[in-house]
């Protein structure tokens, strides 16, 4: 398990099911969270926290997983920008070209030719799971991780398991349908971790591979 306070990298992040569960901090000790789309996200799950602290009802759940997916769609538009800067500048700095179907697949508007053959900008529609899964893959190759061994870790079926939870409390078709289990939460909190342990991986293995690089011979 883990308990989070602001967004941090460790030195062993790379494994990525270092932390089991997320918890989060729920004290006045915690550090400040750097980007502004996330903060109030980030400060709404430690309402959350201390909303089912003090009764671990189902309406505190419900506010808790509902806030969770939030969170976690505020943070992977925030990453999808870097992942987008990475496609565009590092690739054309590299190879002086751009993968123009990555980057397509990255923005939030993409082109529509209508019947009269005119160009028009649309929501680039990816659902939620594609979307996610695109964000982070692309920013893991960019910086030479296998992104493939991070999808085979189990957080990413247990964010699949809590986002059906998600959709199910959502759209409800029946009272029993807004109950969410122990199993369910256990779900939500090992997803929240799941993706707290990419991002920290992603993170610090970037972090070191800038570190090498000015150590190189090259940048003397």
């Amino acid at each position: 398990m883990g308990r989070a306070r602001a967004p941090h990298w460790s030195r062993d992040s790379c494994r990525w099911g270092k932390m089991k569960m997320l918890y989060f901090d729920t004290s006045s000790e915690q550090g400040e969270v750097e980007p502004p789309l996330v903060r109030p996200l980030w400060q709404d799950m430690v309402e959350c926290e201390r909303l089912l602290q003090k009764a671990d009802t189902q309406f505190a759940r419900r506010v808790f997983c509902r806030s969770a997916f939030a969170f976690i769609e505020g943070q992977i538009y925030w990453l999808n920008g870097i992942a987008l800067n990475a496609v565009v500048n590092r690739d054309f700095a590299k190879e002086r070209s751009i993968n123009v179907t990555l980057a397509s697949a990255l923005v939030d508007d993409a082109p529509r030719v209508g019947k009269t053959g005119k160009i028009a900008l649309e929501p680039n529609r990816i659902p939620f799971l594609n979307h996610t899964a695109l964000v982070l893959r692309t920013l893991a190759e960019a910086i030479g991780l296998h992104a493939d061994e991070m999808f085979a870790d189990n957080g990413w079926a247990e964010l699949q398991k809590a986002l059906a939870v998600r959709h199910r409390i959502t759209h409800p078709k029946e009272p029993e349908a807004l109950t969410i289990t122990d199993d369910e939460m256990r779900s939500l909190r090992a997803a929240l971790a799941w993706l707290f342990n990419v991002t920290e991986a992603i993170a610090e293995h970037e972090a070191e591979r800038q570190r090498m690089a000015g150590k190189s011979p090259n940048n003397h």
